[in-house]
């Protein structure tokens, strides 16, 4: 499938209906499906603020930090290490699945090598 075909927002998506299908058919619990959405949602969601500056290709680890730093500081509940390690498990996951299927080979999950653990 193309990387690309829309805003950042359409195409985080558009890739998401995808994964969470190919998650679902390799039988992935049902409570562990709606947190794996749950994230990539928020990640959409942050990033419409930046869909005129930034395309699926130009998401790399700072992106990624700066999305769960603001996810952090906006929590009432806590955002702790428990919470990121979760969030950060399910978005490598996520671009690991586009980076093995976009037909342009684009290599998103490379552009995590840098993601900051904790």
């Amino acid at each position: 499938m193309e990387l690309s075909k829309g805003s950042i927002v359409e195409d985080l998506c558009r890739w998401k209906d995808l994964y969470i299908q190919n998650r679902r058919d390799e039988g992935l619990a049902n409570r562990s499906v709606t947190i794996y959405s749950g994230v990539i949602d928020e990640l959409a969601e942050y990033s419409r603020q930046h869909q005129d500056e930034v395309a699926l290709k130009d998401l790399n680890a700072f992106y990624v930090n700066a999305f769960l730093n603001e996810k952090a500081a906006k929590s009432t509940k806590g955002f702790g290490n428990t919470s990121r390690k979760l969030y950060m498990n399910v978005i490598k996951g996520y671009f690991k699945f586009i980076s093995e299927n976009n037909i342009e080979s684009v290599d998103l999950l490379y552009q995590l090598r840098n993601l900051n653990d904790a």
